[in-house]
């Protein structure tokens, strides 16, 4: 008998930025991509030839709209840090990692392109953020 998937809840990954939490991220996706280098002349006959090129990666987070008090604002991730990386085009290392001893850790290296703020009449506020990573890495956490 095959032993059972284990699958990731997305409630047991936490998100960070360097090694402050961020509190009120609620997903996280990461995207990767490898360019086709298309290498098709008249040889080729009527089948396509590619060749991989360079990987990107990108992520986007979505999450609640949070304000915290002085003293939460040191130990969470805020909307505010957010459009201060924006702003200041500073890189952030991202990190989203399974809770669980032995678990996934992803690590990425990159910078903030949007940042979307949603604050609807009688609704919970949201925001939406993205960026790309310049390196990205797979580990385990110990």
């Amino acid at each position: 008998m095959a032993a059972p998937v284990q699958t990731i809840l997305g409630t047991s990954v936490r998100v960070y930025i360097g090694t402050i939490l961020w509190g009120c991220a609620q997903s996280i996706k990461i995207t990767g991509k490898v360019k086709k280098l298309e290498a098709n002349c008249q040889g080729s006959g009527t089948t396509d030839v590619a060749f991989p090129g360079n990987d990107s990666w990108t992520f986007s987070v979505n999450g609640l709209y949070r304000q915290y008090d002085s003293t939460d604002e040191t130990t969470n991730i805020s909307v505010k840090d957010q459009i201060g990386s924006v702003q200041n085009k500073t890189e952030v290392t991202i990190k989203a990692e399974a809770t669980a001893t032995g678990g996934d850790v992803i690590t990425g290296v990159g910078y903030f392109d949007s940042l979307d703020l949603d604050m609807p009449f009688n609704e919970i506020a949201k925001f939406a953020s993205g960026g790309w990573f310049n390196s990205l890495v797979l580990s385990a956490k110990s």
